[in-house]
């Protein structure tokens, strides 16, 4: 390819075969990056040959999110939760296939309980309202709505179980359960 072709950024062949050398060697952004270059070139190529380099893009764009989910795992398992989400975050704007939104839905609920659980551990030394507030962190919206309108013995049940006396919880649940709508039984 002379200079000016390359300073023009080449042409569609020559930017899909640097892609395809990228690509082979496992340089999936370097590839992706190619491709795009290649699709730009395209105005004279073959409809099926633009249809292979969209694919081959895409695929780039797939594996660059396995990796980079495969990087948020990394640093979830050593404690760095915030930058294990920002990752997702960046993962989900890479590839948009249905099988990585749900695997990113499914590491944040999982990213987002550990870390809830590590507070709790270190619950020793936080307060009771501060307990609570790590507890009903890991609820839906509408459980914490409904756990809400219950009586405080819910409330001194959950700190009664988080304490270890489980059967004390028991029977401040068994009370809390008489306090509430008379149409549940025990």
């Amino acid at each position: 390819m002379s200079f000016f072709k390359k300073l023009l950024g080449g042409t569609f062949e020559d930017n899909r075969a640097e892609a395809d050398e990228h690509r082979a060697a496992g340089r999936h952004g370097e590839a992706r990056l190619a491709y795009e270059r290649a699709l730009r070139k395209a105005k004279d190529a073959a409809p099926a040959e633009i249809e292979a380099v969209r694919a081959a893009a895409e695929d780039c764009r797939y594996q660059i999110a396995l990796k980079r989910l495969d990087e948020a795992d990394s640093l979830a398992a050593h404690g760095s939760m915030a930058d294990a989400l920002e990752i997702l975050d960046d993962v989900r704007e890479v590839c948009e296939r249905e099988e990585i939104s749900a695997a990113i839905t499914e590491r944040k609920k999982r990213y987002e309980a550990e870390a809830a659980r590590a507070l709790v551990e270190d619950a020793d030394e936080m307060s009771e309202d501060e307990l609570l507030g790590v507890i009903a962190g890991t609820w839906t919206e509408p459980q914490a709505d409904e756990y809400a309108e219950l009586p405080d013995a819910f409330r001194e049940a959950l700190l009664a179980g988080h304490d270890g006396e489980h059967d004390r919880a028991v029977e401040l649940i068994r009370q809390a359960i008489s306090e509430c709508d008379p149409a549940i039984s025990t």
